[in-house]
């Protein structure tokens, strides 16, 4: 699970990452993080075979990150459309013939992936003398055998829907009250945590609570400027009428003429 959500964190990171203002160092990061999810590095979230990982230079060649992150974007918003559509039409009931489509179904995407399993039990390997290997299970290898799976792509043109596949399977079984929308920026975040999240970072908590507190203050500091106001016309107005009566002492006192008045 830990794993899972660590991946899920990354793809959202991945599809909101504005990608032309990425520097080198970052560019390169995420194309590791691709190449390790795809099953080629030792990070990646199925289990696979450890290999070192290519130079940058090489993985740079091979991936195009702004047509990744749009392939993922897309299939991650098909996603949620599907889900804002329930939750508008919740508690509702809806013909079979109606003009809106409540298919809960996303469409097929076709993939071009290469999966391979793994039956896999801990052996010894002895070299007695040159050239002879000799191999043996031992007893608790059943014990501690597992099947392992991995997948990956033969061709660069390809490497988007290896991408999508792993997606995918992270994203089995996710509870859709799971998928949030940050009310900051609006991006779509996926919380597995038991605690309640409303915003998809620290940042945009930090930004939505300093916004708040200055509409606060400000809208305190327009009352006390209204209150003040009020306060400042009624003592005004007393001492008008004061300097009214000590000239007429019967006078009876209206409106205070505005001073720009014309005659």
């Amino acid at each position: 699970m830990k794993d899972k959500k660590k991946w899920l964190t990354w793809f959202t990171d991945f599809m909101y990452a504005d990608i032309d203002t990425l520097g080198d160092a970052k560019r390169v990061a995420f194309m590791l993080e691709i190449y390790s999810l795809l099953g080629h590095g030792d990070r990646g979230y199925t289990k696979h075979p450890k290999h070192s990982a290519p130079p940058w230079t090489e993985i740079a060649q091979r991936f195009d990150l702004e047509k990744t992150q749009s392939s993922v974007r897309d299939f991650f918003e098909h996603i949620t459309e599907k889900i804002e559509r329930i939750r508008a039409y919740e508690g509702t009931s809806w013909k079979r013939d109606t003009e809106i489509d409540f298919r809960p179904f996303l469409q097929s995407v076709q993939t071009t992936v290469k999966m391979d399993m793994e039956v896999k039990a801990p052996y010894e390997h002895k070299s007695p003398s040159a050239g002879q290997h000799l191999f043996r299970y031992p007893k608790g290898s059943i014990e501690r055998g597992v099947i392992t799976t991995s997948y990956g792509v033969d061709t660069n043109e390809a490497i988007d829907d290896a991408v999508l596949f792993s997606f995918s399977q992270l994203l089995d079984g996710v509870p859709l009250a799971s998928f949030k929308q940050c009310p900051e920026c609006e991006h779509w975040f996926i919380n597995l945590s038991k605690k309640e999240k409303l915003f998809c970072s620290n940042q945009c908590a930090a930004r939505y609570g300093v916004r708040r507190k200055r509409k606060e203050a400000k809208k305190a500091a327009s009352a006390s400027y209204r209150k003040q106001l009020e306060s400042s016309k009624v003592r005004a107005r007393k001492s008008y009428e004061s300097r009214i009566r000590k000239m007429h002492p019967k006078a009876v006192i209206g409106k205070r003429p505005r001073k720009n008045a014309k005659d």
